[in-house]
């Protein structure tokens, strides 16, 4: 399936930049509270968020006061009124919570991030699909996109989804994929090459960002990444955290049954003049077999893209 581009998904652009931003987050010994949608990530004992193996990022000093570097404040381009043009730039942090494992090269974050208004019923396994995109275009977390662009610090990156499936995350609906991430540089020179496995979870809860009198709906954004060697050892921690995140009806994570990935059929090249019809493409494999394929399908045309974040 070809992914949209994430300028579909937000409506909005991250950009760098030191700003005003209100405070966004607190910590006590019952964990983390999330000012801007009221919503909690509860503490695993101790008044801890995580075990020691990880090093809280975003927020700094005894008073967990947030980062507000350029590479943690980002930009939101929002339109109001409806007519396709920009007319407020709110700054916001860039994370809810990031945290970054001492031992190796792990990054757990969480992010929440306003959608356009005409997204406001888009399934999660649609947002999902997009922001692999955008992922694989812009990077792990930062996700900052740039029209035409596909590099990140001079490496184009690729993103593959080896595993998908349907969750719950805080008695919201979510969806969640491995997807392995490679540099498609080091790929021309060994097939072989893979560069990271993450997790993405990205989740639906009830919550509105408010501007000019219209309610954005909102996206919340779970990820873990890691070199594939160390992939599996820190998973469990990621997973933790999500049976962790309460939205307002109480914490908890429930991943469902793995779905079956089905990868695009090619479009077949239509017959030389005067020939017959082309042969048939042999479907990918189902769980049960489709019916016939008379001609292969007209590949959709792709979305015009617009302006548009982790």
């Amino acid at each position: 399936m070809t992914l949209k581009p994430l300028a579909a998904l937000v409506a909005v652009l991250a950009l760098g930049g030191a700003a005003c931003v209100k405070k966004q987050g607190t910590f006590d010994a019952q964990g983390y509270t999330n000012h801007l949608y009221d919503y909690h990530v509860r503490s695993s004992g101790g008044g801890e968020l995580m075990s020691d193996a990880w090093l809280l990022d975003n927020y700094y000093g005894d008073n967990h006061k947030a980062k507000r570097a350029p590479d943690y404040v980002t930009e939101y381009q929002l339109d109001t009124s409806g007519n396709g043009k920009v007319d407020t730039t709110p700054e916001e942090l860039r994370y809810d919570l990031r945290y970054e494992n001492r031992f190796d090269s792990g990054v757990i974050w969480l992010r929440t991030l306003p959608l356009s208004t005409t997204r406001k019923d888009t399934e999660p396994r649609v947002l999902m699909r997009e922001y692999v995109d955008a992922l694989a275009s812009s990077g792990y977390t930062a996700v900052t996109l740039t029209p035409g662009k596909l590099f990140i610090e001079s490496e184009h990156l690729t993103a593959r989804v080896l595993d998908a499936r349907e969750s719950r995350v805080g008695g919201a609906t979510a969806f969640e994929a491995i997807v392995e991430i490679a540099d498609v540089d080091a790929l021309q020179l060994d097939p072989n090459a893979r560069r990271k496995l993450a997790k993405i979870v990205v989740v639906r809860p009830n919550f509105v960002y408010n501007k000019g009198r219209v309610d954005f709906p909102v996206l919340m954004v779970a990820g873990y990444v890691n070199f594939p060697e160390d992939f599996t050892k820190s998973l469990p921690d990621f997973d933790s955290m999500l049976s962790r995140i309460d939205l307002g009806s109480g914490p908890g994570y429930q991943p469902q049954a793995q779905l079956l990935l089905t990868p695009p059929v090619p479009p077949a090249a239509g017959p030389p003049m005067g020939g017959g019809a082309p042969p048939a493409v042999a479907p990918p494999p189902v769980v049960a077999p489709p019916p016939p394929v008379v001609a292969p399908p007209q590949p959709e045309a792709p979305a015009a893209p617009s302006e548009p974040v982790e």
